[in-house]
């Protein structure tokens, strides 16, 4: 079983609870870090995303300056697989993971056993990039990153913008898992290049994913937090739609998160996509 994070996810962000649910389960939990995340390779040459330039190419119709996109992110999947031998996988993935995920079963079905999306883009045209955009309103500016604590803060503020508003979220945890992760790695450069890839990516392979979702022939569990601000709940909506073998799970008073109490729900909705696959 593999999982793919979302943007800025190192591997050590997915809830404990959930892999140590998972072991207990009798699964092999695979767990990685994407381009410019973690101790993965960063794509530190090419330096913070060239925003001016970027958003003239995208005016222009022409492809974004960026170091990688999703697809490139998605053969890395399949790469490390192979360098596992490691044939094929049960596949989870999460927000811009549930991206990476499709697009390795739309390129590389024969690696997929089963998809598990949690709040993930369908690339349905029409739909808000941020479902809630007034959420963010009250966040102060990103900082440059130069100071680690003002960064922390931040991320931490972002975090709980994250987060239903329906349910208690312990602050001190969230700040705790943050200073884990700089800790392991810090590169708030990498992080930003990697958030545009996978906005400006996720835009630029939404019609490939949407048009293609069709054919994807392994069981696919959609699940979704009805309080997402980010990713709209109508894309897990849609993925069920659209894809025969696919359940839309939706999870009242739940966020853009993945946290640690729901670990069971989680698991149980992997498990669910798993016993329905065919190998």
């Amino acid at each position: 079983m593999l999982l793919i994070g979302g943007t800025a996810q190192q591997l050590i962000d997915w809830p404990d609870a959930l892999v140590e649910e998972l072991v207990r389960r009798k699964y092999r939990v695979i767990r990685i870090d994407n381009r410019d995340v973690g101790l993965s390779t960063h794509f530190t040459a090419y330096g913070p995303p060239q925003y001016e330039a970027i958003a003239q190419a995208v005016s222009q119709g022409k492809s974004a300056p960026l170091p990688y996109t999703l697809t490139d992110m998605a053969n890395d999947t399949v790469g490390l697989l192979d360098a596992l031998g490691i044939q094929s996988v049960h596949l989870v993935g999460a927000s811009m993971g549930g991206m990476i995920a499709q697009l390795v079963v739309l390129d590389h079905p024969e690696y997929v056993n089963s998809l598990t999306l949690f709040a993930t883009d369908s690339g349905k045209p029409g739909l808000p990039k941020v479902a809630k955009p007034d959420v963010f309103a009250a966040l102060p500016a990103q900082p440059s990153g130069e100071d680690i604590e003002e960064f922390v803060e931040y991320q931490v503020k972002l975090s709980l913008a994250l987060t239903s508003p329906n349910h208690p979220v312990d602050e001190t945890d969230i700040r705790n898992q943050w200073l884990r992760s700089v800790k392991r790695a810090y590169d708030p450069v990498g992080l930003a290049r990697q958030a545009s890839v996978a906005y400006l990516c996720g835009v630029d392979s939404a019609p490939y994913r949407w048009q293609n979702l069709e054919k994807i022939h392994v069981p696919v569990i959609a699940l979704h937090g009805a309080d997402d601000p980010i990713v709209p709940v109508e894309s897990s909506q849609d993925i069920a739609n659209k894809i025969s073998e696919a359940e839309l799970i939706i999870i009242t008073d739940l966020g853009h998160e993945l946290p640690a109490y729901l670990a069971p729900v989680f698991a149980n909705a992997i498990s669910l996509a798993v016993s329905r696959a065919k190998t």
